[in-house]
């Protein structure tokens, strides 16, 4: 453990647990909202240069290329559940948009959309432009201003990146229509997790993971409310057919992947071996959250940011 005293990122209590290191930063989680986050935490010009320019040891995010033909295996397959929330939607922002395949898609759904993208780097933001065929732009959503007001936002993998809940949570309120949704794919975990579930967490280019109890505190705290909630154990994404899909930038990491999905039941059977050894302490999460009827007094700019 650091000789720190951190305090918590997003309800600022200091009362937290260590939970395992990486890389040299600890991850701990808080004991009032448990948030599980990193000691030390970034600063937000920091995380947002790191991001702008970040690779994964899975994806070759380097290659925007690449990039895209892997996101559309991962958005074929949430694509569906975003579509129930987009029902009626004349306008959507895509918060970490990458290569734009997700625009792409709804934009051949429904051409009438409005769509515009956010994206931190620069080769991907170019790319997207190209692919997705709208406004597309270089700049964090907690800077981002316009007079449209978003049906559905969407933060897919994207909320472990940004470092500051008050700055991000007050955007989105005041971009969001007031029956508008803002759509959360994220990791939720029990303090029971343990390092080996995951075979590189990326940190320090991810700062938090949320607790089973988290999404409701956002909402409690920034004035929305939970319109749709499903978790999955984790074990069901880390070995989907859209994960082994993904090609990375390891060649004998690929061909193990290609050789796997050409065993009947392999995926299936690896999933069971996985919840055998760590139970259901980790959950892949798709979250919808939509304003309260009356919001609670504004937040200023977290520490951090």
């Amino acid at each position: 453990m650091t000789g720190t005293n951190p305090t918590c990122p997003l309800c600022g209590d200091s009362r937290h647990r260590f939970a395992f290191s990486e890389r040299g930063f600890d991850l701990v989680q808080c004991d009032a909202c448990e948030l599980f986050y990193i000691v030390p935490f970034p600063m937000a010009h920091d995380q947002y240069k790191t991001v702008a320019n970040y690779d994964y040891d899975e994806l070759a995010i380097v290659s925007p290329s690449r990039h895209y033909a892997s996101s559309q295996h991962f958005c074929d397959e949430f694509l569906p559940v975003i579509r129930q929330h987009l029902v009626g939607a004349r306008a959507v922002l895509d918060v970490g948009c990458g290569t734009g395949y997700l625009l792409e898609r709804l934009g051949q759904l429904d051409p009438r959309l409005i769509r515009v993208g956010l994206e931190l780097n620069a080769s991907r933001a170019a790319y997207a432009q190209t692919k997705a065929n709208c406004e597309i732009r270089q700049e964090p959503v907690e800077s981002y201003q316009t007079a449209t007001r978003f049906d559905a936002i969407l933060l897919m993998n994207v909320l472990s990146h940004v470092p500051s809940f008050d700055a991000l949570f007050n955007s989105l309120y005041s971009l969001l229509s007031d029956r508008g949704v803002v759509l959360l794919k994220v990791g939720e975990m029990t303090s029971r997790v343990k390092r080996s579930a995951v075979y590189d967490w990326a940190i320090p280019d991810h700062i938090h993971f949320l607790g089973m109890t988290t999404i409701q505190r956002i909402c409690d705290k920034y004035g929305f409310r939970i319109v749709y909630h499903e978790r999955r154990p984790v074990s069901k994404d880390i070995f989907s057919a859209y994960k082994f899909r993904s090609q990375g930038r390891s060649r004998l990491r690929n061909a193990l992947k290609r050789s796997i999905l050409a065993v009947p039941f392999a995926l299936r059977l690896l999933a069971r071996a996985y919840d055998a050894v760590h139970g259901k302490a980790f959950y892949s999460s798709f979250v919808a959250i939509g304003k309260q009827p009356s919001r609670p007094a504004m937040h200023g700019a977290s520490p951090n940011s």
